[in-house]
């Protein structure tokens, strides 16, 4: 806005609060006569409402076709304004920049100037003129396509900014099981369900969906988890076929239902195992959770005793990711920092549990998703949680063809719903 039609604001502001003042004398609503308006003015005190001072706020958009602004004007001095700008569908703004040198007609030297905001509405204070434009962009386009109707529902479709992170969502349906994220040129770019990446240009990228095919024997149900039962004292486990070894790698997925008794849930653990003749000893490599956190442990001795070590303050009941790598000597919990922890050296031969406990009441319960063991870096127990063709709940390895139900009690296994 110029000066010149800022002056006209003014005077159209004190024109419209005299004849106001002619009413409010009247008592009347009535518009005033032209002819009137000079004579009855002589006779109204006018005090004006208007800023001492007062400044002009200009704003302008670099392209019309791209986003418009709004909120310019006469502002007194001191007062917050917002300067808003809108861009339309397929544009973003790349922000608001104000001129730091001369401009315009009359002016040769390239004029400066620098980005005061990069966002859409953008509050400061008035403390004399200014000048912004809003510079819009056009947008970034992502488009996703989909292999087979019905197969999911995958989102991260829409406009962004160049340079902008991209979160790509498969959202697969029941019956159905993710093959990739397939790019223009027909290449898988990504297998998980969830891909990240940074957009330089329009992308098109195809969901890439089939029937699920069942990693089990004909007549196997595959099912997200198998759950210990809350049945009081009753207890119920399964075992692992292979036995601890100072080579061996646990990665369990794997969620605390509740904190026992005795103050904590065993994530897993070796249970008695037999050394020599009819001699037991106990024998563990476990994690535990208590309020406190999540703690490591490892011991072999008779009295059931051993050092545990924190590995994690947060005791929240979550489900958890847990690699405990022996051979390397580390632990990660949900894809965390390694942990330093210590080798076990046992030469027992033992079973770990993928959940242990003597009581359920006393050591709390879980659910479980996976379980896989690795001996030296070889992958040598894969399970799935699953129904048999009996209808028995439990896990399924993939590696052994075997599968594995409870052991330690009569109850059953809780079988989670199907994949």
């Amino acid at each position: 806005m110029t000066r010149e039609g800022a002056e006209m604001g003014y005077q159209e502001t004190m024109l419209k609060q005299i004849a106001d003042a002619i009413r409010a004398k009247d008592g009347s609503t009535s518009l005033i006569r032209a002819v009137d308006f000079a004579d009855r003015i002589s006779a109204i005190e006018i005090k004006p409402d208007l800023p001492e001072t007062a400044h002009t706020l200009t704003l302008t958009s670099d392209n019309v076709d791209r986003g418009t602004v709004s909120g310019g004007g006469i502002v007194t001095d001191g007062m917050t304004v917002t300067a808003v700008a809108t861009p339309v569908p397929g544009s973003f703004l790349e922000g608001w920049k104000e001129y730091k040198t001369p401009h315009g007609e009359g002016v040769s030297v390239e004029p400066s100037y620098e980005y005061v905001s990069r966002e859409a509405n953008y509050r400061f204070k008035m403390d004399g003129d200014r000048g912004l434009i809003a510079t819009f962009l056009a947008a970034y386009t992502v488009t996703i396509l989909i292999s087979l109707d019905g197969a999911g529902t995958p989102t991260g479709a829409g406009d962004y900014a160049p340079g902008s992170a991209v979160v790509l969502t498969a959202n697969v349906a029941q019956g159905y099981q993710f093959v990739g994220w397939e790019n223009e040129a027909g290449e898988i770019v990504s297998v998980e369900e969830e891909y990240t990446f940074t957009i330089t240009e329009s992308v098109t990228y195809k969901a890439v969906y089939q029937e699920y095919v069942s990693r089990l024997p004909e007549g196997y149900t595959e099912i997200e988890y198998i759950e210990q039962p809350a049945v009081g004292a009753q207890y119920c486990y399964i075992k692992s076929p292979q036995n601890i070894n100072s080579n061996m790698r646990i990665v369990i997925d794997i969620e605390p239902l509740s904190i026992g008794s005795n103050g904590y849930c065993y994530l897993y653990n070796a249970t008695y195992a037999r050394k020599s003749g009819t001699s037991y000893y106990y024998t563990y490599n476990a994690l535990r959770i208590s309020n406190s956190g999540i703690f490591y442990g490892r011991g072999a001795n008779t009295t059931n005793t051993g050092n545990y070590s924190q590995i994690d303050s947060n005791g929240t009941l979550r489900r958890l990711y847990c690699d405990v790598n022996c051979a390397e000597g580390y632990c990660k919990i949900n894809n965390g920092e390694e942990i330093p922890i210590a080798t076990p050296t046992y030469s027992v031969s033992v079973y770990p549990n993928l959940t242990n406990a003597s009581t359920i009441a006393s050591a709390g319960r879980a659910r479980i998703f996976s379980y896989q063991y690795y001996l030296s870096g070889e992958l040598k127990v894969d399970m799935v949680p699953c129904i048999a063709p009996s209808g028995e709940v439990g896990m399924y390895d993939l590696i052994g063809d075997t599968f594995h139900t409870k052991e330690g009690s009569s109850v059953a296994f809780v079988a989670g719903p199907p994949v």
